[in-house]
C-alpha cells in the first residue's frame, strides 16, 4: 500500500510526509482527494490491457497443450482432453499410424487457439513489441 500511495501522491509529498512524521493511509488520501478511489481501473487496466492479453495466450496454449497433468488426473478413463485423446490416437498403432488422421486432428485441435489469436492480435502484439527497445 506504501508503495501505491507513494506513486499516486507523488515522491515530492510522501516525502513531506515521511519526514514530518504525519503519513497519512489510504482513507485520508481518499478523504483528501490525493488518490482516486478507481484508481487500478481507471489508469493501470488500459496500460496493463496488451500484457492481459499477452499472458491470456500464454496461458491458454499452456493449458490446451498440457498432457502430463489431463493424463494423471484423467487417467485414461471415459473423459479425456482434445491433447490426450490425439495423444492416444498417435500412439495406438505405433508403426502403423495414419497419418492423415493424425494431422487432420492436429489441425482441428489448432482452430480454436487460433481463433483466439486472431480476435486479440492487435492487444498481443502491442503487449510483445510494448517493452521493446527503440
Amino acid at each position: 500500500m506504501a508503495a501505491f500511495l507513494t506513486h499516486s501522491i507523488g515522491p515530492s509529498n510522501a516525502a513531506m510526509m515521511i519526514y514530518t512524521g504525519d503519513p497519512i493511509d489510504a482513507r485520508q488520501a481518499l478523504a483528501w482527494g490525493l488518490v482516486s478511489a478507481l484508481y487500478p481501473a481507471e489508469e493501470l487496466l488500459p496500460l496493463l490491457r496488451p500484457v492481459i492479453a499477452t499472458a491470456t495466450i500464454l496461458i491458454c496454449l499452456y493449458v490446451w497443450n498440457d498432457i502430463f497433468y489431463s493424463f494423471f488426473v484423467l487417467g485414461g478413463g471415459t473423459y479425456t482432453t482434445l491433447p490426450l485423446n490425439l495423444y492416444s490416437v498417435a500412439s495406438s498403432n505405433l508403426y502403423q499410424n495414419n497419418w492423415n488422421l493424425v494431422f487432420a486432428y492436429v489441425v482441428l485441435m489448432s482452430l480454436p487457439l487460433i481463433v483466439i489469436f486472431v480476435v486479440a492480435q492487435r492487444r498481443i502484439i502491442a503487449g510483445i513489441t510494448g517493452g521493446a527497445v527503440k
